[in-house]
C-alpha cells in the first residue's frame, strides 16, 4: 500500500514538474508555434523518454567518471549524457522541436558557466517502517558539476553519501523494539530556474542504492536494495566560490525479498564550495 502511494506521488510530481517547467520555458521568445497534436505527443511520449534517457545517462555518467576526470572531459559527459535530454525534457516550450539556448550549442564564458563543487548537508527526517514514524538526523556529502545558461534555466548532476540516521523504534506491533541505520549512496539530477537575485528553484530525481542495518533483541539483519529519490529545493549563490540550499527529499526503500517497505522524508541545509 506504501509503495503504491509512494509511485502516485512520483507520478504526481513528475507530472508538475513537467507543467511547471514547460510553462517557465513558455515564457521565452520561441518562434515556433506547435499544433495540439504536437504537444500532446510531446507530454506522453517524448518527454517521458528524454527524462528516462537523462537518468540512464546519470548512471553512466557516474561509472565513467574517474576515466573522463583523468581525460579531463567530464563536464562534456556531463552536458551530453545528461544536461542535453533534461534540458529537452524540461526546458523546452510545448510542443517545440528545438530549444532555445540549447546547452551543446552555447559557448562556456558566453552565455554558459560550468562549476564544479562539494556539499556538505545536514538536516533531520523523518523515517518510516513497521508503520512506525521517528525522527533522525542526517549528514551528507557530494560532488557535482552545475550548469548556467543565459536563460536562467540550472542543472545539476550529483554523485554523494547520505547517511540517513538510526531510527529508534521503541515498540512495534510485529519486532518489539529496534533499530535501523541506513545509508544512501545516491546518482542524481536537478533541474530548475533562477527565480530572483542569487535563489535558483531546483527538482531533484534520481537513484540510490541504500542498505539498512536493523538490530532487534534477537539479533542484527542488513536490508539494502536500489530505489528512487525526488524533491524540491531552493540554491543561494553567496559568493564565486560559496553557496547554500535547503531541500526537501523524499527516498523509496524497499525490498521484495525481505518483504522491507519503508519511506523517509528529509528536509537539509547544504553547504557548497565551489572551484
Amino acid at each position: 500500500m506504501q509503495l503504491t502511494a509512494l509511485r502516485t506521488s512520483l507520478r504526481i510530481g513528475l507530472a508538475a514538474c513537467v507543467l511547471t517547467m514547460s510553462a517557465m520555458a513558455q515564457a521565452e521568445d520561441f518562434e515556433e508555434t506547435p499544433s495540439v497534436g504536437a504537444m500532446v505527443a510531446d507530454t506522453l511520449l517524448v518527454r517521458p523518454l528524454y527524462f528516462i534517457i537523462s537518468q540512464a545517462g546519470a548512471v553512466l555518467y557516474s561509472v565513467t567518471l574517474p576515466f573522463t576526470l583523468m581525460g579531463g572531459n567530464s563536464d562534456e559527459a556531463a552536458e551530453a549524457m545528461v544536461v542535453t535530454p533534461l534540458q529537452a525534457a524540461f526546458v523546452r516550450c510545448l510542443g517545440c522541436g528545438k530549444t532555445n539556448y540549447a546547452v551543446s550549442e552555447v559557448k562556456e564564458g558566453a552565455g554558459k558557466t560550468i562549476d564544479h563543487f562539494v556539499e556538505a548537508t545536514v538536516g533531520t527526517a523523518g523515517v518510516t517502517s513497521e508503520s512506525e514514524s521517528v525522527g533522525v538526523t542526517t549528514l551528507g556529502v557530494f560532488f557535482g558539476t552545475r550548469f548556467e545558461l543565459v536563460d536562467r534555466s540550472r542543472f545539476d548532476v550529483l554523485l554523494g553519501y547520505q547517511s540517513l540516521g538510526e531510527a529508534k523504534v521503541k515498540s512495534s506491533a510485529s519486532l518489539g523494539a529496534f533499530n535501523d541505520t541506513t545509508s544512501s549512496i545516491q546518482v542524481a539530477t536537478r533541474f530548475g530556474r533562477h527565480i530572483f537575485k542569487h535563489t535558483d528553484l531546483m527538482f531533484k530525481l534520481g537513484l540510490h542504492r541504500w542498505s539498512t542495518e536493523r538490530e532487534t533483541a534477537s539479533g542484527s539483519t542488513s536490508m539494502d536494495g536500489f530505489g528512487l529519490l525526488y524533491g524540491v529545493g531552493l540554491d543561494v549563490r553567496l559568493d564565486d566560490a560559496f553557496g547554500a540550499g535547503l531541500g526537501y527529499t523524499r527516498y523509496d526503500l524497499s525490498s521484495d525479498g525481505d518483504g522491507y517497505d519503508s519511506g523517509i522524508n528529509s528536509v537539509d541545509l547544504g553547504l557548497r564550495v565551489y572551484f
